[in-house]
């Protein structure tokens, strides 16, 4: 059986909103983008070769995108409104739509549904993700729509 690999990627750490900035409009600081570019290399190292990124459209998760696709030099990014804030269940609904083709992908988002898809995923063994981390799970599926808890997920973090 085929097996598909998932990373589910917090962006990493940022600025309190300047007066009148919109959330999305929020950039990385320093630390959030040193911290993106040493889990980038951590998935590097653990030979993470994305054919796709998807990615919220705020400006904190393009920077940690353009990030984790100079470090693994993936393939297609994807930038999406659905992503922003998105719950648990609407993020595993974007996965299941994604084109069987893909056998390893990325998914960079926000909290609190991050944090929840991993709880779930990891079967409770993860209870959150902080700025930064990625929870990469191996599955033995064909479909993506397939992608079920296992314990055998690993954690990254800076």
């Amino acid at each position: 059986m085929p097996t598909k690999t998932i990373v589910l990627m917090r962006h990493g750490q940022t600025h309190d909103p300047e007066p009148g900035q919109l959330d999305k409009q929020r950039a990385l600081t320093q630390q959030g983008t040193q911290d993106v570019e040493a889990v980038s290399l951590q998935l590097q190292q653990s030979n993470v070769k994305p054919s796709l990124i998807l990615a919220s459209s705020a400006q904190r998760t393009r920077m940690t995108c353009e990030i984790l696709q100079q470090t693994l030099a993936c393939g297609k990014i994807v930038l999406s409104d659905e992503l922003y804030n998105a719950s648990a269940h609407s993020i595993q609904q974007i996965i299941s739509k994604v084109a069987d083709e893909h056998s390893t992908i990325v998914i960079i988002g926000h909290n609190p549904g991050m944090s929840e898809l991993t709880q779930w995923l990891s079967q409770g063994i993860f209870l959150g993700m902080s700025t930064s981390n990625a929870y990469m799970l191996h599955g033995d599926i064909t479909h993506w729509h397939e992608l079920t808890p296992s314990s055998g997920g690993q954690l990254f973090t800076p």
